[in-house]
């Protein structure tokens, strides 16, 4: 393959949908102005198949998108690990484009340890996640197609993340991401000879969620005599959550005066979560979550995300979701799918009491894999083919 490339249309290209995206000449400068472009990328099939809507999703990936849910995530669980996974980007423009991702967790509760049946608890996270985009290997071409060189260009940021979960009646969380950046690009300069760019900086990302319990109010408002059927229980949790993204230095990569600006974001969700579960397990649940991110770069500009994941007995999940830029102009839908091993196991030794026995009554509550899919449709950019795949496993 023979590219010739500038150090912008390098980073340009792994977000080129931003472009086809923004509604105006202004948005479109915004955009070419800010580097490392691939932080805005989301690389989990759960999220993506919601429209991209994570900052209210408690899960294995949360590092990755808002630490301030890292230390919910572990009131409940010990560790958790979203296995490497490698997403084919843009597949129609280009092959060799490879999104790269990868979380470990580790993290415990202070009910967990002093098993104590209390009302509250507190519980600490930590994470490593890294998200690293490919470009392969390239050949290097000048004006006259002639092959200069070659490089392996590669974008990447390792993601240090720490956080702490409360919960008391309401849950809150909060964290904050410590980035390191690492960008390796070639480029050609004003006198068009071909130069390799090694550029770092560094970063921040602070989080925060909320979650509102309201299971008793639920179930008083649901029969006069205000109690529900023997062994039925129903959920209901609003949530807020906020998201400060990619604060910090700027990059340079052959001209310090010249540096660009990280892709700063202002990040706000809404969610809420409902379910209706028999004997402990559940058998409906549904999720709705709705974000605003605003850009902080140059212009204002905000996309709104929209979507929600119904999950029959924790075991199978349907998800749907849909995007939208600030002016209307550009929009598409989302869809995925999901399945748990959690809920397979957990229905399994409530309709099967025979197998029921100590190793898989353990394994079914404090055991969790998951497979997840995900994939954009109805739009006409490069992102048609884009899919998205993930298996993640905690305790």
């Amino acid at each position: 393959m023979s590219r010739r490339f500038t150090i912008p249309v390098v980073t340009a290209l792994c977000l080129s949908f931003i472009a086809t995206h923004a509604p105006d000449a202004a948005a479109q400068k915004k955009v070419g102005e800010a580097a490392a472009l691939f932080l805005f990328i989301t690389n989990s099939a759960r999220v993506n198949g919601m429209g991209g809507c994570a900052l209210n999703v408690v899960n294995e990936q949360s590092p990755l998108y808002n630490p301030g849910a890292l230390g919910l995530f572990h009131l409940d669980k010990v560790f958790s690990v979203s296995f490497p996974n490698s997403t084919d980007w843009l597949p129609q423009i280009d092959s060799d484009l490879k999104l790269k991702s990868f979380e470990i967790s580790g993290g415990v509760s202070a009910r967990r340890i002093t098993s104590a049946d209390t009302d509250y608890d507190i519980g600490i996270g930590l994470a490593y996640s890294s998200l690293k985009m490919d470009y392969g290997v390239i050949n290097i071409a000048d004006v006259s197609g002639n092959t200069v060189g070659t490089t392996h260009d590669i974008d990447k940021a390792d993601y240090y993340s720490a956080g702490i979960g409360i919960e008391y009646f309401a849950r809150l969380g909060v964290g904050v991401t410590k980035k390191k950046i690492h960008s390796n690009l070639a480029a050609f300069d004003s006198n068009e000879n071909l130069i390799f760019a090694n550029a770092e900086a560094d970063a921040y990302d602070f989080g925060l969620i909320v979650d509102l319990p309201m299971a008793n109010l639920v179930q008083r408002a649901l029969r006069p005599d205000r109690t529900l059927p023997p062994d039925y229980e129903v959920t209901f949790t609003p949530s807020f959550a906020y998201v400060y993204a990619n604060g910090g230095d700027s990059i340079a990569y052959i001209d310090a005066a010249n540096a660009s600006p990280l892709p700063r974001m202002r990040k706000i969700g809404v969610g809420g979560y409902g379910a209706l579960a028999y004997q402990g397990a559940t058998i409906f649940s549904l999720q709705m979550c709705w974000q605003r991110d605003r850009w902080e770069i140059g212009e204002p500009y905000k996309i709104y995300r929209q979507g929600g994941e119904w999950g029959l007995m924790d075991a199978v999940f349907f998800r749907f979701g849909s995007y939208a830029d600030v002016a209307g102009q550009v929009s598409y839908n989302t869809f995925g799918v999901g399945l748990s091993l959690h809920g397979v196991m957990e229905w399994l030794l409530l309709t099967r009491p025979e197998i029921d026995n100590g190793i898989l009554r353990y394994l079914a509550t404090h055991v969790d894999f998951t497979v997840d899919y995900a994939k954009y449709g109805g739009i006409d950019t490069p992102l048609d083919e884009t899919a998205f795949a993930n298996l993640t496993f905690s305790f």
